[in-house]
């Protein structure tokens, strides 16, 4: 994308609109200030950067108040954990290699041969999940099975569960909580799908497997007589399709094709 300055006539090539708004407020560095942009404009363009800034603050900090591996948690809860361990008294002695793998493992083992039980379901569809709410939820729970019953608790990681969990360690403070691994790579996997190029390597996947479906001939009409309107089944076709295809383009190479003459003639 080329963008060319109405002020001055200069143009550039590269650096999007981030260059052209160091052009217009005079930035010095990486763009050429303009020098005919009126003072009201650059004054404009200068508020407008810096209310971006302000806000990319704000969630940064935001984001580290919420964010349960933050260097800010961290140092809190090593603290927690230095003040647990002075709690004990001169002759302390941690636990080692040997008696983790020893000991507390066979007792653990053991533990766990007792099986899980399904304790109680609560239906909260018409309820707002607002941290109180939570926090509310999950002290009473706490409380009918005890506190010293309670091992781990896993939650997701959205701000309403931290934000309960912090409530929740004020009465609790020795309560082990952590958020939900799957929960965490599925925001991980959001985030890189809105990256530029993985965006659009997913969109032109996207435009060439519709193209595929609409000109292989018959496709589409057994897709339809066999999902018999389900719109979950015609989904785990289409998916399967895909999945097929692209095994096909990786082993239908020439030399995956001799390789496999070879070790399986």
């Amino acid at each position: 994308m080329k963008l060319a300055c109405l002020y001055c006539g200069n143009s550039f090539a590269g650096g999007g609109i981030n260059h052209f708004k160091q052009h217009l407020t005079g930035v010095k560095g990486e763009v050429e200030p303009c020098r005919k942009v009126p003072a009201d404009i650059r004054h404009q363009m200068i508020q407008n950067i810096q209310a971006i800034s302000e806000k990319k603050k704000r969630t940064k900090e935001m984001d580290e108040d919420y964010n349960p591996f933050s260097a800010r948690h961290k140092e809190h809860e090593e603290q927690c954990m230095i003040d647990a361990i002075a709690s004990m008294g001169p002759g302390y002695k941690a636990s080692n290699f040997y008696s983790v793998r020893g000991y507390l493992l066979t007792k653990n083992v053991d533990d766990m041969k007792k099986g899980t039980i399904f304790l109680k379901s609560v239906d909260a569809s018409d309820t707002s999940k607002t941290a109180d709410m939570l926090y509310k939820l999950f002290k009473k729970i706490i409380m009918s099975v005890g506190f010293e019953n309670v091992v781990h608790v896993v939650t997701d990681n959205a701000a309403n569960y931290v934000a309960a969990r912090k409530k929740l360690e004020q009465d609790f403070p020795t309560l082990f909580w952590s958020p939900c691994a799957a929960h965490c790579l599925n925001l991980i996997m959001q985030d890189i799908g809105k990256l530029v190029s993985v965006k659009n390597t997913v969109a032109h996947t996207a435009e060439l497997m519709d193209k595929h479906l609409r000109s292989v001939f018959g496709l589409l009409d057994v897709i339809e007589r066999y999902s018999f309107g389900n719109p979950t089944l015609q989904g785990n076709l289409t998916n399967e399709m895909m999945l097929f295809r692209n095994a096909e383009n990786d082993f239908g190479r020439s030399s995956a094709i001799n390789d496999r003459s070879h070790l399986a003639p």
